[in-house]
């Protein structure tokens, strides 16, 4: 157990060392963050759109479930 620790530390400690590095700076680009914010925007406003409607159809298919079941209960 204690062998499988120090692998995974050993294989671990580089990458979040290189990760570090790159992440250093603090200050992101305005081009990255004006995308991620663009992006942010649309996903908000696809999911917006479509929810109702996957609501709407997982209520039918879950009244569906359910009903069946009940009507089986009754019927015993």
């Amino acid at each position: 157990m204690l062998n499988k620790v120090k692998k995974s530390l050993i294989a671990i400690i580089p990458a979040v060392s290189y990760c570090t590095v790159a992440l250093a700076e603090g200050v992101a680009d305005d081009s990255v963050v004006s995308g991620f914010t663009a992006l942010k925007d649309d996903i908000v406003a696809t999911l917006g759109a479509i929810a109702p409607l996957g609501i709407g159809i997982m209520a039918i298919f879950l009244s569906w479930r359910y009903a069946k079941r009940l009507f089986k209960t009754v019927a015993r």
